[in-house]
Protein backbone atom coordinates (compact mmCIF):
# COMPACT_ATOMS: atom_id res chain seq x y z
CA UNK A 1 0.00 0.00 0.00
CA UNK A 2 2.18 2.35 0.54
CA UNK A 3 4.62 1.75 -2.57
CA UNK A 4 1.24 2.90 -4.28
CA UNK A 5 0.80 6.22 -2.26
CA UNK A 6 4.36 6.94 -3.16
CA UNK A 7 3.83 6.09 -6.73
CA UNK A 8 1.11 8.34 -6.45
CA UNK A 9 2.37 11.27 -4.68
CA UNK A 10 5.49 11.84 -6.62
CA UNK A 11 6.72 8.40 -8.47
CA UNK A 12 5.77 5.94 -10.78
CA UNK A 13 2.28 5.82 -10.59
CA UNK A 14 0.51 3.24 -12.67
CA UNK A 15 -1.16 5.85 -14.63
CA UNK A 16 1.98 7.67 -15.89
CA UNK A 17 1.89 10.62 -13.60
CA UNK A 18 1.77 11.70 -9.98
CA UNK A 19 0.50 14.79 -7.94
CA UNK A 20 4.02 16.57 -7.45
CA UNK A 21 4.98 16.75 -11.19
CA UNK A 22 1.22 17.46 -12.38
CA UNK A 23 0.93 20.19 -9.26
CA UNK A 24 4.15 21.72 -9.80
CA UNK A 25 3.37 23.68 -12.84
CA UNK A 26 -0.01 25.22 -11.32
CA UNK A 27 -0.25 28.68 -10.57
CA UNK A 28 -2.30 29.86 -8.21
CA UNK A 29 -4.71 32.09 -10.91
CA UNK A 30 -4.95 28.24 -12.78
CA UNK A 31 -5.76 26.85 -9.38
CA UNK A 32 -8.65 29.45 -8.92
CA UNK A 33 -10.52 28.69 -12.68
CA UNK A 34 -13.68 26.93 -12.72
CA UNK A 35 -15.33 25.17 -15.36
CA UNK A 36 -18.54 26.88 -14.46
CA UNK A 37 -20.15 28.38 -11.17
CA UNK A 38 -20.69 24.75 -9.92
CA UNK A 39 -17.65 22.90 -10.32
CA UNK A 40 -14.82 22.62 -8.27
CA UNK A 41 -11.91 24.48 -9.23
CA UNK A 42 -7.89 22.61 -8.54
CA UNK A 43 -7.16 24.77 -5.23
CA UNK A 44 -10.65 23.40 -3.70
CA UNK A 45 -9.54 19.74 -4.94
CA UNK A 46 -5.92 19.99 -3.56
CA UNK A 47 -7.85 20.98 -0.08
CA UNK A 48 -10.30 18.36 -0.46
CA UNK A 49 -7.31 15.37 -0.82
CA UNK A 50 -6.12 16.94 2.17
CA UNK A 51 -9.46 16.66 4.10
CA UNK A 52 -9.17 13.56 3.44
CA UNK A 53 -5.82 12.37 4.38
CA UNK A 54 -6.30 13.70 7.85
CA UNK A 55 -9.67 12.00 8.22
CA UNK A 56 -8.20 8.80 7.12
CA UNK A 57 -5.18 10.03 9.41
CA UNK A 58 -8.13 10.38 12.26
CA UNK A 59 -9.45 6.98 11.55
CA UNK A 60 -6.33 4.91 11.63
CA UNK A 61 -5.93 6.24 15.27
CA UNK A 62 -9.25 5.85 16.07
CA UNK A 63 -10.65 9.22 16.25
CA UNK A 64 -14.53 9.25 14.68
CA UNK A 65 -14.60 12.94 14.31
CA UNK A 66 -14.70 14.36 11.55
CA UNK A 67 -12.22 17.73 11.29
CA UNK A 68 -12.88 21.05 12.52
CA UNK A 69 -12.98 22.97 9.01
CA UNK A 70 -14.99 22.61 5.77
CA UNK A 71 -14.36 20.04 3.05
CA UNK A 72 -13.38 21.88 -0.16
CA UNK A 73 -12.15 24.74 1.38
CA UNK A 74 -10.33 27.93 -0.13
CA UNK A 75 -8.26 30.13 1.83
CA UNK A 76 -9.40 34.41 2.34
CA UNK A 77 -6.34 34.92 1.38
CA UNK A 78 -5.38 33.25 -2.63
CA UNK A 79 -2.17 34.73 -3.16
CA UNK A 80 0.80 32.84 -3.93
CA UNK A 81 2.00 32.74 -0.75
CA UNK A 82 -1.19 30.49 0.01
CA UNK A 83 -0.68 28.65 -2.94
CA UNK A 84 2.58 28.15 -1.86
CA UNK A 85 0.85 27.06 2.09
CA UNK A 86 -1.46 24.72 0.45
CA UNK A 87 1.12 22.87 -1.53
CA UNK A 88 3.14 22.58 1.51
CA UNK A 89 0.13 21.07 3.49
CA UNK A 90 -0.46 18.30 0.95
CA UNK A 91 2.99 17.39 1.15
CA UNK A 92 2.64 16.86 4.92
CA UNK A 93 -1.07 15.30 4.72
CA UNK A 94 1.03 12.75 2.37
CA UNK A 95 4.07 12.53 5.23
CA UNK A 96 1.67 11.76 7.88
CA UNK A 97 -0.69 9.37 6.08
CA UNK A 98 2.09 7.26 5.20
CA UNK A 99 3.22 7.20 8.49
CA UNK A 100 0.16 6.21 9.76
CA UNK A 101 -0.08 3.49 7.54
CA UNK A 102 3.06 2.58 7.69
CA UNK A 103 2.41 2.48 11.83
CA UNK A 104 -0.87 0.72 11.41
CA UNK A 105 -0.70 -2.68 13.37
CA UNK A 106 -1.30 -5.23 10.08
CA UNK A 107 -2.98 -7.70 11.66
CA UNK A 108 -5.60 -5.41 12.18
CA UNK A 109 -6.45 -4.69 8.73
CA UNK A 110 -9.60 -6.52 8.48
CA UNK A 111 -10.92 -5.29 11.41
CA UNK A 112 -14.43 -2.91 10.78
CA UNK A 113 -13.43 1.06 10.77
CA UNK A 114 -15.36 2.34 13.97
CA UNK A 115 -19.19 4.12 12.75
CA UNK A 116 -17.96 2.26 9.37
CA UNK A 117 -19.11 -0.87 7.36
CA UNK A 118 -15.35 -1.76 5.68
CA UNK A 119 -12.29 -2.94 7.36
CA UNK A 120 -9.09 -0.74 7.45
CA UNK A 121 -7.52 -1.83 4.47
CA UNK A 122 -10.80 -0.78 1.69
CA UNK A 123 -10.45 2.50 4.29
CA UNK A 124 -6.46 2.83 3.31
CA UNK A 125 -7.59 1.74 -0.23
CA UNK A 126 -10.20 4.23 -0.54
CA UNK A 127 -8.17 6.83 0.07
CA UNK A 128 -5.18 6.08 -2.28
CA UNK A 129 -8.04 5.66 -5.31
CA UNK A 130 -9.36 8.64 -3.98
CA UNK A 131 -6.51 10.41 -4.85
CA UNK A 132 -5.89 9.16 -7.74
CA UNK A 133 -9.83 9.93 -9.00
CA UNK A 134 -8.98 13.70 -7.87
CA UNK A 135 -5.39 13.56 -9.83
CA UNK A 136 -7.76 12.83 -13.15
CA UNK A 137 -9.77 16.22 -12.47
CA UNK A 138 -6.83 18.31 -11.23
CA UNK A 139 -5.17 17.19 -15.10
CA UNK A 140 -8.55 17.79 -16.89
CA UNK A 141 -8.67 21.29 -15.35
CA UNK A 142 -5.53 22.23 -15.34
CA UNK A 143 -5.39 22.13 -19.29
CA UNK A 144 -8.36 23.87 -19.13
CA UNK A 145 -7.04 26.67 -16.93
CA UNK A 146 -4.08 27.06 -19.51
Amino acid sequence: MLALLDGLQNGNYWVGMNMDDILKSIEPAQALRKLDGNSNCIWQLVNHIIYWRCTVVLRLQGVKDPLPYPDFSLPGNKSAASWKQTMNELQQSYKTLRAAIHDFPENRFMEIVPAQEYPFYELIHGVIQHDGYHLGQIVLLSKYAH
